[in-house]
């Protein structure tokens, strides 16, 4: 199975629905936890700055997608929206 590329629209669009309109922090330490080591809202704060200069690294891809799953399993989110969204960002 092919992975899908988030992009930063897709990625905004999710974590919006999975962790609120402050989103960027909560994902940064979920990333950091899921890679066993830092990750700064920094980074993410710069794939939205001059869209496309800083792509979302292809090797963070599949950690985002994990990330994601993992976020939807331990929320009260609307579980088919939310997994429907991952699926098709």
């Amino acid at each position: 199975m092919t992975e899908r590329i988030w992009t930063p629209d897709s990625v905004a669009f999710v974590a919006t629905v999975l962790y609120g309109e402050r989103w960027q922090s909560a994902l940064a330490a979920d990333i950091a936890a899921a890679l066993g080591k830092p990750f700064r809202q920094n980074r993410i704060s710069q794939w939205y700055v001059e869209k496309g200069s800083r792509p979302i690294p292809t090797s963070l891809q599949p950690t985002i997608t994990a990330v994601f799953r993992r976020r939807l399993d331990s929320t009260s989110v609307d579980r088919g929206k939310a997994a429907a969204m991952i699926a098709d960002h």
